[in-house]
């Protein structure tokens, strides 16, 4: 996480990420309802245009979603 991401789409952050071999510092929004903070680990769920992506809070998830 560069720049924490406010709560439910309603601003943007910023975070890095590893595109091609390269670290990129892209746009990122959430769905969660509290905002992320800085250094918070996320996992990218979708693509929301060319420059932006929408992220959640990693210890949201349930060990079992990736496994469904």
């Amino acid at each position: 996480m560069y720049l924490p991401v406010p709560p439910s789409r309603k601003g943007m952050g910023q975070i890095e990420v590893m595109v091609q071999g390269r670290l990129r510092i892209v746009k990122a929004v959430t769905d969660h309802e509290k905002k992320i903070p800085n250094q918070a680990a996320v996992r990218v769920k979708d693509l929301v245009d060319q420059q932006t992506i929408l992220v959640s809070l990693l210890e949201n998830e349930s060990p079992k979603e990736d496994q469904a």
